[in-house]
């Protein structure tokens, strides 16, 4: 049973008690929450903002129910650090990252996770609304949301993304290392016959940094091999311009494409341009 759950089937039982009673309820109660708290870290998928607040309300003393607030106990417990994680999708990269995180939690007492998944920015995150201790987030295209959060100084953020505005290129990042992604791929498109490269990436070069983008292209530099990029502004691909570039594409070439669902676009714009896959198009992607 989940938090959320625990103080509903809790609360639910107050109701016409006397103050004395209610109080040796109240305080076993939220010690068996204190308890739960205390040994390991929550996950919560999909817990609201409102649950949230019902969590906040219960570690400092106060309860609130559909009549009224009523103090309680004072009792010692470490207080929840509320840390979101904000993710694009749930692909396999996402779940791990997930599971990292919450082994990370499980050692450290009093973490609750906020995971939030979904391509668009969220208000709730960035409004203030929601109280967080951090954010570790691989959506940052609301770039003067995320700046004027970050100058309120309360809340630490860590970028994940591999492509990232150059406003906020400062940004702490958790990363993988790029150049040896790209070399292993290089590796295999050589291998298959292939010396002609593109790329596919998360962003417009002229506002955004994209380190796959820059590996790829000190990769092809370095060895000789000729090199395409096509050139987009997120959060979207346009079909009938991508369709076009892929046309126009020497033939036989590798495409590297910053992510999966990017991959998928690219590999339906081949089909579009009539260019076969993986014969005269090799599609090449990470999760």
């Amino acid at each position: 049973m989940g938090v959320e759950q625990t103080l509903r089937r809790h609360f639910m039982q107050w109701e016409g008690m006397t103050p004395g009673d209610y109080r040796i309820r109240m305080k076993e109660s939220l010690t068996s929450i204190q308890k739960r708290l205390s040994k390991s870290a929550i996950v919560t998928p999909s817990m609201t903002v409102a649950a949230l607040q019902s969590l906040d309300a219960a570690g400092s003393g106060t309860v609130r129910n559909d009549k009224s607030n009523i103090p309680s106990p004072s009792l010692s417990h470490p207080r929840l650090r509320r840390v979101a994680i904000r993710l694009r999708d749930w692909s396999g990269w996402s779940r791990q990252l997930v599971r990292g995180v919450q082994r990370f939690a499980q050692e450290h007492p009093g973490w609750m996770l906020y995971v939030d998944v979904g391509s668009s920015e969220r208000a709730q995150l960035l409004s203030g609304e929601m109280e967080l201790d951090g954010i570790i987030t691989a959506i940052l295209y609301d770039v003067k949301g995320w700046k004027r959060m970050l100058s309120r100084g309360r809340i630490k953020v860590v970028g994940l993304s591999g492509t990232i505005a150059k406003e906020l290129a400062g940004l702490p990042r958790v990363q993988i290392d790029n150049n040896k992604l790209v070399d292993h791929i290089a590796t295999h498109l050589i291998a298959g016959g292939f010396r002609q490269f593109a790329y596919c990436g998360g962003g417009d070069p002229t506002i955004h940094v994209d380190v796959r983008h820059e590996a790829v292209q000190a990769f092809a530099a370095s060895h000789g091999y000729p090199y395409h990029v096509y050139r987009q502004s997120l959060p979207g691909i346009h079909m009938p311009t991508l369709t076009r570039w892929i046309a126009g594409l020497p033939k036989p070439i590798g495409i590297l494409a910053f992510h999966t669902g990017i991959a998928r676009q690219v590999i339906q714009a081949c089909a579009r341009a009539g260019a076969g896959v993986p014969q005269q198009v090799s599609v090449v992607s990470c999760d």
